[in-house]
């Protein structure tokens, strides 16, 4: 588990590739907008397949997003652009936002998603976003990475057990994830998001 940037996984020859995705966050100040949701989640043709969202955090900051997902005709030389004037020029978030949100500085990041087509070597599993363990369509990857984890778990018992560390062995492991998330991480699933209506809760 080393991040998106999957270095360590990389410089093995496990992981091949960058990251396909990126997001950005930034924190808008307590009392300074309009929003009276705990999320809210916005499509936007700019955003291809992408969305901007809203979520209300402990003391009542929001914190602000922009994520791009691949295939969408908009990436990371787009995010700061679009991370800047959505909050003006979208009518749904310039509604939820009021008239002078406080923004605090955009932090940015890469994303792995959709899964790799290999994420085990002689003694190394690969997990999390290092391993692609990402919904393309949402972003969302924490619960994947705890059910990958145990997964690993499960397979590095038995690995203990055989006293066999090799790749073959340890490939039940890349088996597993990917029969169980395939359905969510295939390609024709993000192909058939294209737009939705701004909703929040």
């Amino acid at each position: 588990a080393d991040g998106a940037q999957s270095r360590l996984a990389r410089s093995l020859g496990i992981v091949e590739g960058a990251p396909q995705a990126v997001c950005s966050a930034a924190y808008v100040g307590v009392g300074s907008y309009a929003f009276e949701g705990d999320v809210a989640f916005v499509a936007e043709p700019a955003l291809g397949a992408g969305y901007a969202s809203l979520f209300r955090m402990p003391g009542d900051e929001l914190n602000f997003c922009v994520y791009l997902p691949p295939g969408g005709g908009v990436g990371a030389r787009d995010l700061a652009r679009l991370h800047r004037s959505l909050p003006r020029d979208n009518a749904a978030l310039a509604g939820f936002l009021g008239p002078q949100p406080a923004f605090g500085a955009m932090r940015s990041g890469a994303m792995r998603v959709g899964g790799v087509p290999r994420s085990v070597g002689a003694g190394v599993l690969v997990v999390g976003d290092a391993a692609g363990q990402v919904d393309p369509i949402s972003g969302g990857g924490i619960h994947y990475a705890l059910e990958a984890g145990e997964l690993a778990a499960q397979t590095l018992v038995a690995a203990f057990e055989a006293g066999d560390f090799g790749e073959e062995r340890l490939s039940a492991y890349h088996l597993a994830w990917t029969e169980r998330w395939s359905p969510t991480f295939g390609d024709e699933r993000c192909a058939r998001r294209r737009s939705c209506s701004p909703y929040q809760t």
